[in-house]
């Protein structure tokens, strides 16, 4: 991350806007309001309990009830919760889910098996609607054979996927590394 060009750009413009406000017009104004503010309330019970701790509020009968409320609920999902494991585990829907999604080729399996079929409704519709050759159809028909390609791929997608020197550039942007000088 510290050698991250875009973490580098964020910084800089972070860096920027913090100086502009450390000396803006904004800043004076939103201090004397806060100052003006905790002059008027000072002493006040009611923005004592909200600006202290909750040590008072949570003495109160009100927080007590609440948290036993909370309490209860949180038990009851927890016992609804435990009562469903047995039947997750027999559910054809979440077990599908889990098997399209459980790795990121699963995924891209899954994502591709869908293109695959909405690009193919494009063609069928417009097929029916009488249009033979238009810019839907022959993209519908690029995506089809890079699906297919995909899809014969299978388990090689992932090796080329961390051997692509596009893919890793991306990744190397966003990157975060351990150790390092901190250089802001």
């Amino acid at each position: 991350m510290y050698n991250s060009v875009i973490v580098r750009f964020l910084m800089k413009i972070w860096n920027a806007l913090v100086s502009w406000y450390e000396n803006s017009l904004v800043k004076k104004l939103g201090n004397t309001i806060k100052n003006i503010l905790g002059k008027l309330t000072h002493g006040s019970v009611f923005t004592s309990i909200f600006s202290d701790d909750l040590d008072i509020m949570e003495n109160t009968f009100i927080y007590k009830v609440y948290g036993r409320i909370i309490d209860f609920i949180n038990k009851i999902f927890g016992k609804i919760n435990n009562g469903l494991k047995p039947a997750k585990e027999k559910s054809i829907y979440i077990n599908t889910m889990d098997s399209l999604f459980k790795n990121y080729i699963e995924l891209i399996k899954s994502f591709t098996v869908f293109i695959l079929f909405f690009a193919i409704g494009v063609i069928v519709n417009s097929f029916i609607r009488g249009i033979f050759l238009s810019g839907a159809v022959i993209g519908s028909i690029v995506l089809i054979v890079l699906g297919l390609i995909i899809l014969y791929l299978d388990n090689r997608i992932g090796d080329i996927i961390e051997n692509s020197w596009v893919i890793n550039f991306v990744f190397s942007i966003f990157k975060v590394e351990e150790g390092g000088d901190q250089w802001w």
